[in-house]
């Protein structure tokens, strides 16, 4: 097989430069990750307009073939520079527009109550969130120990974006029934929490079992969308089925967790 980069994924550390992998790829990587992951879950619960987030997508573009491709210097600066962006957008959106007039009443030591408890509570929980998404970016790495770390290597890439891809779909579903059940629980309507649940369940399921039909009937084609190597593309589709089954499950595990 050639000695070429066969796919260039958003999510994942695969990096072919003339440089070494460096520390400040992977910290690259993170700060993009959890900006995307900020503004994804903070800008739906605001109701920022999109218009915000699209001076972003070009940036992210370019983030994505600098950390593939290019100097992993400029790299890191593109993702600060992006994330600024986002952030001054999105104060700006909370200065200027009236729908926040009244969420924003300026510093009070009302804020700063019981935070002791709440630091107690975040610290561990962001920990948390970290040594998962490291768990996975560490796996990914440790692939290149393998006999043949460039095929091994990118059939696990693959599959990672392949199975984040599809996870959204639940991801979503669970995050809407953990709102729904708080509301109905909050108002003291428990059936109404029961059903929303039994609800989203059938939703995983359903989606699940169309979801992973669809990986199955593509399995062949799916590995060209990253790569031409027809090595790396008759592994894929000999793990498209066992992904199929995995998001089946995960779907189910996932809407009953909540968020």
């Amino acid at each position: 097989m050639e000695e070429r980069t066969d796919l260039t994924s958003v999510s994942l550390p695969i990096i072919e430069s003339d440089e070494a992998l460096q520390p400040s790829s992977l910290l690259c990587i993170l700060c993009t990750k959890v900006e995307h992951s900020a503004t994804r879950n903070l800008l739906p619960v605001m109701g920022t307009p999109r218009l915000i987030l699209c001076p972003d997508a070009p940036q992210y573009s370019v983030n994505t073939l600098w950390r593939a491709r290019a100097s992993l210097t400029l790299a890191l600066a593109s993702s600060r520079q992006s994330s600024a962006k986002s952030k001054c957008s999105l104060a700006l959106f909370v200065k200027l527009s009236p729908d926040c007039k009244k969420t924003w009443t300026g510093f009070s030591k009302e804020a700063l109550h019981d935070i002791i408890n709440f630091i107690r509570l975040a610290v561990p929980s962001a920990v948390m969130v970290c040594l998962e998404l490291w768990s996975v970016e560490l796996v990914v790495l440790l692939s290149g120990l393998l006999p043949n770390p460039q095929l091994e290597t990118s059939v696990l890439s693959i599959s990672l974006n392949t199975i984040s891809i599809v996870f959204m779909v639940p991801f979503g579903c669970g995050a809407a029934v953990s709102t729904r059940v708080s509301n109905e629980l909050g108002a003291g309507r428990p059936q109404a929490a029961r059903l929303a649940v039994r609800v989203v369940v059938f939703m995983a399921i359903a989606q699940g079992l169309v979801v992973g039909s669809t990986m199955v009937f593509v399995r062949k084609l799916w590995g060209y969308a990253y790569s031409n190597e027809e090595e790396v593309v008759n592994y894929v589709a000999v793990m498209m089925p066992i992904l199929a089954a995995s998001n089946i499950m995960d779907g189910v595990q996932c809407v009953l967790s909540g968020t």
